[in-house]
């Protein structure tokens, strides 16, 4: 079982909704993690430095908090390689189908009342807690992630910490959007890149759904997963190395 940690969790989610503003105000971008990673993907978006930067920096983070502050940042995940590779495939391909993950459409997303995006947070929450629930009690605890998976267990060793970061997210993002938004244009481009669509369909409901089975198999997520590159997890490196080949392959 992980540690409750109420107040760094929270604390955590305002420094990730603090980017997401800031994102928005300088470059007019979504903060959502695979959006971003699938514009490095060959062949790249014309606009690729800036997205390199950003996740950089993504990495860099964790790295220099170890390396100079003395912090050991807590991680633990016991998902064996197999299943981290199949994992990393169904996510790839559910957030390209599903149009983006637990911070694009989670953070950012819901920060805007953005229908699509509140319908696909529900759906890939239900779809990960079900997955969560087969995974540990009815197959037995064939594999044991942890403080990802142990927010979805509600039937086992439940841990509401990562409601304290979307909630410090969320409150940080809402709040700075209204401000950041109401400017004519961001810092360093023309307008704000918005998603333009507002329909809810099929690729969005069943990309959502696929997406929480990956993310309930590894405990991983893209905005988890690459700033544990930094702490030189080779898991994180699995997953993601699967989650982008995932994602050209959809």
């Amino acid at each position: 079982m992980t540690e409750f940690t109420p107040f760094a969790s929270f604390l955590g989610g305002t420094l990730i909704g603090l980017a997401a503003v800031l994102l928005m105000a300088l470059h007019g971008r979504i903060a959502g993690m695979t959006g971003i990673l699938s514009g490095l993907i060959p062949p790249a978006a014309p606009d690729w430095t800036w997205r390199l930067a950003f996740l950089a920096g993504a990495v860099a983070a964790p790295a220099l908090i170890t390396g100079f502050g003395g912090y050991a940042i807590p991680f633990q995940s016991d998902v064996p390689a197999p299943w981290l590779v199949v994992g990393g495939l169904i996510v790839g391909i559910g957030v390209h189908f599903g149009a983006g993950c637990p911070s694009g459409h989670g953070v950012c997303g819901i920060a805007r009342l953005s229908r699509r995006s509140i319908t696909a947070t529900l759906v890939f929450m239900a779809s990960t807690a079900v997955t969560v629930f087969v995974v540990r009690h009815v197959l037995g605890g064939l594999i044991n992630p942890a403080k990802v998976q142990n927010f979805f267990d509600l039937a086992g060793t439940w841990d509401p910490s990562l409601a304290f970061v979307m909630a410090g997210a969320l409150l940080v993002t809402f709040v700075g959007y209204r401000l950041v938004l109401k400017r004519p244009a961001p810092v360093f481009d023309t307008s704000f890149h918005l998603p333009a669509k507002k329909q809810l369909d099929l690729p969005l409901l069943a990309g959502a759904a696929t997406f929480g089975i990956g993310w309930g198999i590894t405990g991983f997520c893209p905005g988890g997963s690459i700033p544990a590159l930094g702490l030189a997890e080779p898991s994180a490196l699995i997953f993601i190395a699967a989650m982008v080949v995932g994602i050209a392959l959809a």
